[in-house]
Formats: structure tokens, sequence, C-alpha cells
């Protein structure tokens, strides 16, 4: 029994060490297709108001998504998600994901955003409100690719 039980923590270690390899080389292969950058998303996190979750939706469209496609196509962002947090969840609504090639990129956006991209933007109201009154940013976090693999045909993109 003492022989079965090294022998099987040998080969939980060994798959382990080789699950780790495997996530690293794709991590390592994708970086080298990006010439060695590491894409950057920034995380907004947003909590409505009561009864407000969907016009927060509409203006975050409208509003954000909108100078955000403007901003990606000059090359600025790679890309931008909205998602919908559970129904039950208490801290946070919906999430914004702004997606930068880099995190030189990132700062560069933001340099961007303000010269160029918002003073081209007419901001546009909700049944008649603006943003304070749908809702409020409650967090913000810049997470860096470690590893993984999205087919946005998969997503509905």
């Amino acid at each position: 029994m003492t022989n079965l039980i090294r022998w099987s923590t040998v080969w939980l270690l060994f798959l382990i060490s080789l699950s780790v390899v495997i996530r690293i080389d794709s991590a390592e292969l994708f970086l080298n297709q990006k010439g060695g950058k590491v894409p950057v998303w920034q995380h907004t996190y947003l909590k409505a108001e009561p009864g407000q979750r969907e016009r927060l939706e509409r203006f975050v469209t409208l509003n954000w998504f909108g100078p955000d496609d403007r901003a990606r196509s000059k090359g600025y962002i790679d890309g931008f998600l909205l998602l919908r947090g559970a129904e039950d969840n208490s801290s946070w609504d919906l999430v914004v994901i702004d997606i930068f090639p880099d995190a030189e990129s990132r700062e560069k956006a933001r340099q961007r955003y303000q010269a160029e991209i918002m003073p081209e933007h007419k901001k546009q109201l909700v049944d008649g409100l603006d943003f304070p009154a749908l809702g409020r940013i409650v967090g913000e976090r810049t997470t860096t690719l470690v590893s993984g693999h999205i087919e946005a045909r998969r997503l509905g993109f």
C-alpha cells in the first residue's frame, strides 16, 4: 500500500509539472506571436442604482463604447467588453473591460482619449438620465495575460 501511495504521488506531481509546462509553452507562443508584448486588460466594475441596470448598460454602450470603438479603429486599444454579473451579486452589476496591446499602449491611450477621442464625443443621456443617476464605479483592476485561449467566433463576435 505504501508503494502505491508513493507512485500515485509521483505520477500526480509529474502530471502537475507537465500541465504547468504546457501552459507556459502556450503563453510563450502567444507572447512570441505578439512580439513579446503582454496584453493589458483594464476592468472597471460598476454598480447600478436600484432598477437601473438595463439603463446603465445602454449608457455604457452609447457613451463608453462609442469612444472605445473610435480608439480601436485608430489602433489605440485592441478591444472592449461589457459583462453582466449574476443577479444575486451585491458588490457589482457590470464590468467593462478595455483591452490594450501592452502597458505602454495603455498609458498612451489614456492621453489620446483626453486629447483626441473625448472632445469629439457628444454625451447621450438614457431616458434623460446621466451616469450618476444610473450607477457608479465601485472598483478598477488591471490584469495581464498569463495563459489561455479565446476563439471570438465561439463567443458570438
